[in-house]
């Protein structure tokens, strides 16, 4: 029998999955372009509030004059401590998630110490006073 002539092919590239593109992208410092799309929708929102809360109304017509000056002043239609409250929570850097695991489970150990440690003086002054009284 005659031999075939073998035929030489490309190899075929395995298509990416989501999680190697995207450590690839994280490789090569390219921006995470999803993320951010998502990001940005998610606070549209929110943005459009805050426009609507800056804006300034007035109740009455503006007038100089004794009381009515009072009702005539300008008002936000969002109060400016939220939208403070807002700018400050933009500015603050969560933990990540090893970071806030390591956080609940120091609280958990404080508490229970904390706990054990009210349970033991509850009981020592519970018989000192069984004692004394009885």
């Amino acid at each position: 029998m005659a031999k075939l002539p073998s035929i030489k092919r490309k190899p075929t590239s395995k298509a990416q999955s989501l999680r190697e593109r995207a450590a690839s992208a994280a490789k090569t410092g390219l921006p995470k372009r999803r993320v951010r799309k998502a990001a940005s929708a998610a606070g549209k929102p929110f943005k459009r509030v805050l426009e609507l809360g800056q804006r300034q109304y007035n109740i009455t017509k503006p007038r100089s004059n004794g009381l009515g000056a009072v009702l005539t002043k300008p008002r936000a239609g969002f109060p400016r401590y939220f939208y403070n409250s807002w700018l400050e929570l933009r500015q603050v850097s969560w933990p990540n998630r090893r970071t806030t695991w390591k956080l609940v489970f120091a609280v958990f150990a404080f508490a229970t110490v904390f706990g054990l440690a009210i349970a033991l003086v509850d009981f020592v002054l519970e018989l000192i006073f069984k004692r004394i009284i009885l």
